[in-house]
Protein backbone atom coordinates (compact mmCIF):
# COMPACT_ATOMS: atom_id res chain seq x y z
CA UNK A 1 0.00 0.00 0.00
CA UNK A 2 1.58 3.70 -0.94
CA UNK A 3 1.87 6.33 2.13
CA UNK A 4 -1.16 7.83 2.69
CA UNK A 5 0.05 10.00 5.40
CA UNK A 6 3.56 11.88 5.41
CA UNK A 7 6.28 10.66 7.60
CA UNK A 8 5.81 11.34 11.46
CA UNK A 9 8.87 13.31 11.68
CA UNK A 10 7.43 15.81 8.69
CA UNK A 11 4.14 16.01 10.61
CA UNK A 12 6.35 17.10 13.65
CA UNK A 13 7.98 19.48 12.54
CA UNK A 14 4.99 21.33 10.44
CA UNK A 15 2.53 20.75 14.06
CA UNK A 16 1.30 18.00 15.83
CA UNK A 17 -1.26 17.19 12.58
CA UNK A 18 -0.67 18.06 9.26
CA UNK A 19 -2.86 20.71 7.37
CA UNK A 20 -6.32 19.07 6.09
CA UNK A 21 -5.86 20.74 3.00
CA UNK A 22 -1.80 18.31 2.54
CA UNK A 23 -4.52 15.38 3.32
CA UNK A 24 -7.18 16.47 1.00
CA UNK A 25 -4.77 16.58 -2.01
CA UNK A 26 -2.99 13.37 -1.26
CA UNK A 27 -6.10 11.90 -1.26
CA UNK A 28 -7.33 13.41 -4.55
CA UNK A 29 -3.72 11.83 -6.22
CA UNK A 30 -3.98 9.13 -4.77
CA UNK A 31 -7.77 8.73 -5.44
CA UNK A 32 -6.95 9.53 -9.39
CA UNK A 33 -3.87 7.15 -9.32
CA UNK A 34 -6.16 4.30 -7.93
CA UNK A 35 -9.02 4.44 -10.51
CA UNK A 36 -7.10 5.47 -13.28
Amino acid sequence: MPQVYPPVQHGATNGSCPPRKLLDQVREVLRAKHYS
